[in-house]
């Protein structure tokens, strides 16, 4: 029920202005020298804590409409990007063969130097992860990453393992991020677990976000004094590069900001 309350000041279905950053059909352009492709809203959960919660369901005909091959117009003519991140939804989520047919399109553009891809489906449908999926990933013949979003040791299955172990033998460079969340993970003593068991499944911990001010999402709130108390164990605890960066999306910024340098 809290998640159905009148927003809080501040807090809004778009907390981080997508709609005011998409340049043509289907792309989020924020940052210089990369952009967001969107594929689809479908996801194999929809997460509660979701920034995209009312752009992926009530603003859906907003935020995703028209064919790709303006999307892919737009990466040709802006040389300065050097970077596609497939986001969604879950870019998983669609066919092989239009993933293979949107990376083939993307191989043909000089510019380009990597392609990302931000994922829940290891996590969520870890079945979804074939060895032909795999092969279609890394077709671009780009340096290929893949984000995770593990937010608990809890979710690391045997199943997830499995899907990610597929991952990794493709070459592809795996890293996670996670969301602190009120009542989820805001222990030090669950991340540090979550970030030791990463490792040893070849995953680098990589962000930590704060959550964003997104409407409906309020109640998995925590407050940067505690989230920075929660970084501040985890670095005392582990080596430097297990300890992800406690990061925050602030709308008009160039890159995501550190949350203790805010």
């Amino acid at each position: 029920l809290e998640e159905m309350a009148a927003p809080a000041q501040g807090w809004s279905g778009d907390p981080l202005s997508d709609l005011k950053h998409r340049p043509v059909s289907r792309v989020t352009h924020r940052y210089p020298d990369r952009a967001l492709l969107h594929l689809t809203t479908s996801c194999s959960m929809f997460c509660r804590y979701c920034f995209r919660k009312t752009l992926l369901n009530d603003w859906s005909p907003d935020f995703l409409s028209g064919e790709w091959k303006e999307a892919i117009l737009y990466f040709e003519k802006h040389p300065s990007i050097k970077e596609v991140i497939f986001s969604g939804g879950d870019p998983l989520m669609v066919s092989d063969a239009q993933l293979a047919m949107v990376l083939g399109q993307l191989r043909g553009i000089p510019h380009l130097k990597r392609i990302r891809f931000h994922t829940r489906v290891p996590v969520t449908y870890p079945s979804r992860i074939t060895e032909e999926l795999c092969e279609v990933l890394v077709s671009s013949d780009m340096p290929t990453a893949i984000v995770t979003h593990f937010n608990h040791p809890k979710e690391l299955t045997l199943e997830s393992g499995a899907a990610c172990d597929r991952l990794r033998m493709m070459d592809i460079t795996l890293l996670n991020q996670s969301v602190l969340l009120r009542g989820v993970n805001d222990k030090p003593e669950i991340l540090i677990s979550l970030s030791e068991e990463l490792f040893e499944w070849g995953i680098l911990p990589y962000y930590l976000h704060h959550p964003d001010p997104a409407e409906g999402t309020g109640s998995f709130n925590v407050g940067r004094e505690e989230g920075l108390a929660i970084e501040e164990e985890m670095r005392r605890r582990l080596p430097g590069y297990l300890v992800p960066r406690y990061v925050e999306d602030r709308v008009g910024e160039h890159h995501k900001r550190q949350v203790r340098e805010l």
